[in-house]
């Protein structure tokens, strides 16, 4: 099982430096490091029981969630303060992006992430600079905000 965790993780970061690079405008160093917290023993042992299938505690999850998107700035949630967001600068919004087509495509093979921003996407707390410059950045990419024209 925490092979196959091992595997998956090192092929979404594949993924991303790959998507990434032809993406364009993010520097190399976070398409590298993007998701490294995920090793740490914060985080690898409840990620590793929970996509495994293996017992985990709610609290031991919430625990290493919290600490992931503390130390991964292209999580929206990393940019929220008592439950309000602050603008994500664009390098953030690229990266968050980039994340979203990976795990599309290690997930179902492909990078169309439609399905998922209309599900996603309304669940969100994003400050308004930050809904701009993530229309711009789909928009860029061949997608679309849901509900935006």
């Amino acid at each position: 099982m925490t092979r196959r965790y091992i595997q998956s993780l090192i092929s979404h970061k594949y993924q991303v430096i790959n998507i990434g690079l032809k993406v364009g405008g993010l520097p190399l160093h976070r398409l590298v490091l993007h998701d490294m917290s995920k090793f740490s023993p914060a985080e690898y042992g409840p990620y590793t029981r929970r996509f495994s299938g293996r017992p985990y505690s709610k609290e031991e999850w919430d625990r290493a969630w919290l600490h992931h998107i503390h130390r991964n700035p292209h999580h929206w949630n990393h940019w929220l303060i008592e439950g309000k967001p602050i603008p994500m600068p664009e390098t953030y919004v690229r990266e968050m992006v980039v994340d979203w087509m990976a795990a599309e495509r290690g997930y179902h093979g492909g990078t169309d992430i439609s399905a998922w921003l209309n599900k996603s996407v309304p669940k969100m707390i994003l400050h308004e600079k930050t809904i701009v410059t993530l229309e711009a950045m789909l928009k860029e990419v061949g997608f679309r905000l849901p509900g935006s024209e």
